[in-house]
């Protein structure tokens, strides 16, 4: 926004799809489908540390994590499941930073909600949760906010498809371009609210 790089409901859009595409399909949904393969505290504790590993820009790590711990201590309080306990006291021991996806496929994979199912859930709430700010800090207004949610049905589906493609290797495998702007957006002047 400060530096006027998105002033559109259609430039938003296209970055982000250009977002699903590549970030929160390599991490996120990958993330969430190895831990579906093996649920596990051990592969919980990697996937963790390659998440936060695989982030470059401070403020989305710090965001990642905060949300991740606000997520597991809901589940927690809601649902009392002891990997999810276990992971909450890693994260509060400081041993683990948190990450939603994985507090969410702990959840869902313990409920028996199907991977793919929990892997869409969580990138619609995340995408529904972007377009909000973007609604707030561009300003986009609400109608072209729902349109931009409309717009990203097929893109979320085909982010889904796309996670039970990618490999090992894939994890955390993301643009240069977006990076930068990540790291760019940490030091910007102006802001109307944390990010």
């Amino acid at each position: 926004m400060d530096a006027e790089r998105i002033t559109d409901a259609k430039q938003f859009q296209d970055w982000l799809t250009v977002l699903l595409k590549v970030q929160l399909t390599s991490a996120d949904a990958l993330a969430m489908r190895l831990y579906y393969a093996t649920p596990t505290m051990e592969e919980l504790q990697r996937l963790d540390e390659r998440l936060y590993a695989g982030t470059p820009s401070r403020e989305v790590r710090e965001a990642n994590s905060r949300m991740g711990t606000r997520m597991a201590e809901i589940i927690e309080e809601t649902y009392g499941l002891p990997m999810i306990s276990q992971y909450l006291a890693l994260i509060k021991q400081r041993e683990l930073s948190g990450h939603p996806a994985l507090a969410v496929a702990i959840a869902a994979h313990k409920a028996e909600i199907d991977v793919e199912r929990a892997i869409h859930a969580h990138l619609m709430a995340t995408v529904s949760s972007l377009i909000q700010n973007a609604v707030r800090g561009i300003p986009l207004g609400q109608m072209a906010g729902q349109r931009v949610m409309f717009a990203m049905r097929e893109p979320i589906n085909q982010a889904v498809q796309r996670s039970a493609t990618l490999e090992e290797v894939d994890f955390c495998s993301g643009d240069p371009g977006l990076d930068i702007s990540q790291m760019i957006h940490e030091t910007q002047r102006a802001r109307l609210f944390m990010s």
